[in-house]
């Protein structure tokens, strides 16, 4: 459908804007083309999910803050506050940046009219809150099936998924062209521009530290949040080589042999991720038709029955 498209493309945008903002605008459209290339984004991104509407209002959250005076005002807090409120519950794992965004806000000292960003935040959650406790008796019944999956991971025995999968899972969406580019712009970013890199991460790190070392399942799609922020580090890599004394390759030369690296890489990790997603939605749907069969035997074994599967 046509919305999914419009919010790709507002991703991009904001990828963008990001990537020119630490490179320049010759390049910074290099970050949207890295992002849409990913496996993840091929095949999830123009689907009703809304996985890329999320990491694009996540990168404005970013570039918001970046942007933010030491001083704000309050029209400043007020919209902080509203994107902040309106990408918790468009996708609710990410409603910890309500308060996290605050944390932020309070650990920079900017504190003046910090009050218009509590009131916007409220605005946008409380008809959502309002509606949960009315029509389901919690006012986050929306997010009750990840806080008991959450929890669930926690208390497993067997480790599933793990770190080890959500590492694998991050890298899958790279080539070893698009990570060689990926820590050369994250050195050279690191070393001009410290303080915004860190800030950047900082506030996605929630969301990484949730998925990467609570939950034991896991899906290409929810990386696409820091997929997009990488996406916007890699052209920063473009910038370092040129600015390298041994360099004498002029930008556009050496982006459009970037770009061409990219698109033969991407090719690459779709068909793998293809592959690979395959095995595991055949392996989900043979747990769940045990499981099934279980449900269907439950009433008539006692509690000390044994169940023998083969």
């Amino acid at each position: 459908t046509i919305t999914p498209f419009f919010l790709l493309t507002g991703c991009c945008w904001a990828i963008q804007h990001l990537s020119e903002r630490w490179t320049n605008k010759r390049i910074g459209w290099i970050g949207c083309f890295v992002f849409l290339l990913t496996p993840g984004v091929i095949i999830h991104g123009r689907t009703i999910l809304n996985d890329a509407a999320a990491s694009g209002m996540l990168i404005i959250i970013i570039m918001y803050l970046l942007n933010l005076s030491d001083k704000p005002s309050k029209e400043s807090m007020a919209y902080l506050g509203m994107i902040t409120a309106i990408v918790g519950v468009a996708k609710y794992s990410f409603l910890y940046l309500g308060f996290w965004i605050l944390l932020i806000l309070y650990l920079l000292k900017k504190t003046i009219n910090l009050r218009y960003y509590i009131y916007a935040s409220l605005i946008i959650y409380s008809p959502f809150f309002i509606f949960n406790l009315i029509n389901h008796k919690n006012a986050i019944s929306p997010l009750e099936p990840q806080i008991e999956g959450a929890i669930s991971s926690l208390n497993e025995d067997e480790i599933n998924y793990g770190f080890s999968g959500f590492i694998n899972d991050f890298f899958d969406q790279f080539e070893i062209i698009s990570v060689i580019l990926l820590i050369i712009g994250f050195i050279y970013l690191y070393s001009i521009n410290k303080r915004e890199l860190l800030l950047s991460w900082l506030i996605v790190f929630p969301l990484i530290f949730l998925h990467g070392l609570i939950l034991d399942f896991g899906w290409p799609r929810y990386h696409m949040p820091w997929v997009a922020l990488c996406s916007a580090i890699i052209p920063c890599s473009i910038v370092a080589k040129f600015h390298s004394n041994k360099s004498k390759i002029r930008i556009p030369t050496f982006a459009i042999f970037s770009v061409i690296f990219l698109t033969l890489s991407a090719t690459i990790s779709t068909s793998n991720l293809i592959e690979n997603q395959a095995h595991v939605e055949q392996k989900r749907d043979y747990h769940l038709s045990i499981d099934g069969m279980y449900e269907d035997i439950s009433s008539e074994l006692s509690d000390n029955s044994i169940v023998l599967a083969v």
